[in-house]
């Protein structure tokens, strides 16, 4: 079999086991409900979307709560795919189609991966080609992250799809110079401004650096960049206009709500207190992308650098994020990876030039003690079915772990490792028959550089543990159940968690944080560390608030808690609020409200105050 066919076979079976591991994972991100039903849902802000979608694709309006036009959303573009299953689905299935979805971006991402690797070696900024290239395929797949965020629901995964497509493109025009290059670049970019608008300092220095180092007379190229910035610049100016129009503003509230009432200073301060955690887990990532790029340096590899330094810097900018799960930082690791494999080219194809005069008669001794040995013909038969065998038995060793040792603790993790082991090693071989030193040189570092970015979340990407929040998601789907039940249509609900309770009640929902509140969005952030995790002592997003407002002014049906940051309510509002014990989150119903169906209500289930 030729070295293509066995770099075509690997990145097929890579895929193929991916698309495996993708369904188990949203299968277990999953659950029976109280209800007896087995419930989807997606990560608790992607929820947020989903309930705006749900409302577009039924006639409200692109709005949270029906009459209240509020953009509290940042990622149209995955709004409306969303509305596209909400519209012909149920609530949960629509939730399973938007995760399924989330495969084939992922797998585009790390198609165009290797799209990257193989335009780089057409330019010569890269030695190597075919074996290299389904490397930069795996190392653009395996980044945990990534996937989680996608399978999730959230618009990681698309923007990272369509960052990718532009920088591509921009390659192809940095080599060629062609205009229809250029535009489709561009158009791309603008399609990543729709999946996050703080997408566009990425893009407008993308295009910048692309077209003003690219070929031809700087006229041209400064012609050439105008017409870029002119095109990707129509995306958020039609953007704006539409919100103008339709919520009567030029920003999101989620960045009134995210961005102002910090200061400065103390956002910078918040923001590197979070961003020094990912860089202490992606330093060998950053180092090896830099020694990449100046090992064989060219314009079109610094290209590349652009997208996840320019993504760290914005996540310092913004004060940090609320999870220590890389979101906004993510769409980057693609382009750190290819970076590093073009610095394992360079050291490759460097040491093979100096190496090759010592080992050539080594080789020949060893071609010729094969060759009298073993026959051409059974060597090709030989090592394929060598490669077979001990990756069916790794792989069905693990899958017949639990039968030979039923219930052994902490075996499954054991069992996962076997199977991922034998698909890496029917992968690597597909790669290391046709060219060994180079493969598993870059096969090592890639490996390696991967379970140094994922190695916090080993546990949850080998399926050991359930995917990050699934339980919290169960409660409140469960609280969700139980509030539909319980009250009419009439009630509202007050919520912490602003996406899944509000997405299966479809009542009206009251933000106690501010994502679809204005009054609570223009509050002045809380700096004082009682909402703070993560290296932060103000979570972006989390630290605006006032229960004060929204419990006892507003007065909801439900209220999912009393306290938050530095307030907490619990002690007042025993005598306004009664919990009612029931499965999931305790809910606490407005007492005498006419919205709760309380003969529903066993008096046992009604908890003293």
């Amino acid at each position: 079999m030729s070295p293509r066919r066995w770099t075509q076979l690997g990145v097929a079976f890579l895929a193929a086991a991916f698309v495996l591991w993708a369904g188990y994972f949203i299968f277990r991100s999953s659950f029976v409900a109280t209800d007896g039903r087995r419930y989807f849902s997606l990560f608790d802000d992607a929820m947020i979307s989903m309930r705006y979608a749900w409302n577009l694709s039924h006639g409200m309006g692109l709005v949270w709560n029906l009459g209240e036009r509020i953009e509290g959303y940042t990622n149209i573009l995955m709004v409306i795919w969303m509305a596209i299953w909400t519209g012909v689905l149920d609530k949960s299935s629509a939730v399973l189609a938007v995760q399924l979805s989330g495969i084939p971006v992922l797998l585009g991402i790390a198609l165009l991966g290797m799209l990257h690797w193989l335009e780089l070696a057409r330019g010569q900024d890269v030695l190597h080609r075919g074996g290299f290239a389904a490397i930069a395929f795996m190392g653009c797949l395996l980044y945990y992250p990534l996937a989680y965020w996608t399978l999730m629901g959230m618009e990681t995964g698309l923007l990272t799809l369509l960052l990718l497509s532009g920088t591509y493109l921009l390659l192809v025009h940095m080599r060629t110079g062609r205009l229809v290059t250029l535009a489709a670049a561009a158009v791309a970019l603008g399609f990543a401004y729709g999946a996050r608008p703080d997408s566009a300092p990425l893009a407008i220095l993308s295009l910048g650096v692309a077209t003003l180092l690219g070929p031809g007379a700087r006229k041209r190229r400064a012609s050439l960049c105008a017409l870029g910035f002119a095109i990707y610049l129509c995306f958020p100016l039609l953007q704006t206009a539409f919100r103008s129009m339709y919520y009567d503003s030029l920003v999101p509230l989620t960045y009134t709500l995210k961005v102002t009432g910090m200061p400065f200073k103390t956002r910078l301060e918040n923001g590197w207190g979070f961003t020094r955690l990912f860089l202490g887990q992606a330093r060998w990532a950053y180092g090896f992308a830099v020694g990449g790029l100046f090992l064989r340096f060219s314009r079109r590899k610094a290209l590349l650098l652009i997208p996840p330094l320019a993504l760290v810097i914005y996540q310092v900018l913004i004060g940090g994020d609320a999870w220590t799960y890389w979101r906004l930082v993510a769409p980057g690791v693609p382009y750190l990876i290819l970076l590093a494999l073009s610095g394992v080219d360079s050291l490759v194809h460097g040491l093979a030039r100096v190496a090759s005069q010592r080992v050539s008669s080594l080789v020949t001794a060893l071609h010729r003690l094969r060759s009298r040995f073993v026959p051409k013909p059974a060597l090709h038969l030989l090592f394929p079915l060598a490669v077979a065998l001990a990756s069916a038995t790794l792989v069905l060793g693990g899958l017949m772990a639990d039968l030979v040792r039923p219930g052994s603790p902490g075996f499954g993790f054991t069992q996962r490792y076997l199977v991922g082991a034998g698909v890496l090693l029917a992968f690597a071989a597909s790669l290391v028959w046709a060219q060994p030193l180079r493969h598993v040189a870059a096969l090592t570092v890639t490996i390696l550089l991967l379970l140094s970015l994922n190695r916090s979340f080993l546990d949850e990407a080998t399926l050991f543990d359930a995917p990050y929040q699934v339980w919290n998601n169960k409660n409140h789907v469960d609280a969700a159940l139980s509030i539909n039940r319980l009250t009419t249509e009439d009630a509202s609900v007050g919520v912490i968690w602003a996406g899944i309770i509000p997405y299966y009640t479809s009542r009206y929902a009251i933000d106690f944080l501010g994502k679809n509140d204005p009054y609570v969005a223009n509050l002045p952030a809380d700096v004082s560390g009682s909402v703070g995790w993560g290296g932060m002592f103000s979570v972006p997003g989390h630290n605006k608030y006032d229960l004060y407002y929204s419990i006892l002014r507003r007065r909801p049906t439900y209220v999912e808690g009393f306290s938050w940051g530095s307030q907490d309510l619990s002690p007042i509002l025993k005598n306004l609020y009664v919990e009612v014990s029931s499965p999931g989150p305790d809910p606490a119903f407005l007492r005498s409200d006419p919205a709760v169906r309380w003969e529903t209500i066993p008096a046992d289930k009604l908890l003293p105050p």
